[in-house]
């Protein structure tokens, strides 16, 4: 006799109902508090956990040793900066400035001359013929490390800086060239001495490649200065970001080559800003903060 809900035997076995793997309820009922269950349940939670600190300490390294390949770049480009600064200053102050300021009051002298001549009429002029040596090469070498660190100012700043050096090269090599044009007296026909050595305006036209050579020294000068020292506050401000995101990957200390620039300005031997604030203003940066903090504002 079959009752309820009970099938008819099946090889000597009454089923009540089918069994399904679906119906879990019971069995993970039964699973609760089961050594079993927890032995395993804990394995795999102790694994993950393995597998994860595990990439996290390899991708921690490994952006360690970025921080910290790019942290020494930059040291060594903030020491070559400061050195192109200050050779570039020694060579201001030694004998670039003083020869442009003899060599315009020399001209204002000569001009003055010229309108009230004196009573003998002849005029003496004291040339100017010292030759300069070029700027340092060391921007040669500072440019491959510049271009390997994160910094994009410090990018622009470089760019300037090597633009600038060129410039100056050319314009030292152009004085040279007419310092030997005077030495050797190959004044052309149609000019004298005084015409070609202060671009005065003459009989058949003018030439003012010589005080055009003596101007651009002096203003290449000062542009090689600015950017120098601007190249060291860009290197040396990303420096410290990267350290503040090394302390977080790694413990190791660092250092983030610094100079101070406080006492040459305050003497008024580094250009005025105002100067470059159209280049100032070419580039602004911008630091995007993290997208939760963009919600918690």
């Amino acid at each position: 006799m079959i009752e309820g809900n009970q099938w008819a035997p099946v090889s000597g076995i009454f089923w009540q109902t089918v069994p399904s793997i679906l119906d879990g309820s019971r069995w993970l009922l039964d699973l609760d508090g089961s050594s079993f269950f927890i032995t395993i349940f804990g394995a795999l939670v102790g694994a993950f956990a393995g597998a994860w600190a595990a990439q996290r300490s390899a991708r921690n390294g490994k952006r360690r040793d970025e921080l910290v390949a790019e942290i020494r770049v930059i040291n060594a480009g903030v020491i070559l900066s400061h050195s192109i600064f200050e050779s570039t200053l020694s060579a201001k102050l030694e004998y670039i400035a003083p020869a442009k300021e003899r060599y315009e009051a020399e001209k204002a002298r000569y001009l003055k001359a010229i309108e009230s001549p004196p009573a003998s009429g002849e005029i003496f002029i004291n040339f100017e013929l010292q030759y300069f040596p070029e700027s340092p090469t060391q921007v040669g070498q500072l440019q491959p490390l510049v271009l390997q660190q994160g910094s994009t100012p410090a990018l622009r700043a470089i760019t300037a800086l090597v633009e600038s050096n060129g410039l100056l090269n050319e314009a030292v090599r152009l004085r040279n060239e007419y310092l030997g044009v005077f030495e050797r007296k190959e004044i052309p026909s149609r000019f004298t001495y005084q015409d070609l050595y202060f671009g005065l305006v003459a009989q058949d036209g003018r030439n003012q490649q010589f005080s055009s050579a003596v101007a651009a020294v002096s203003s290449y000068t000062d542009n090689v200065l600015y950017f120098s020292k601007r190249l060291c506050d860009f290197l040396s401000l990303h420096g410290e970001r990267l350290k503040k995101e090394l302390s977080k990957v790694s413990g190791e200390r660092v250092g983030i080559v610094q100079f101070n620039f406080k006492e040459v300005e305050e003497k008024g031997l580094c250009p005025p800003p105002e100067k470059y604030q159209a280049w100032e203003d070419g580039y602004a940066e911008v630091h995007r903060h993290p997208w939760w903090r963009r919600w918690c504002r």
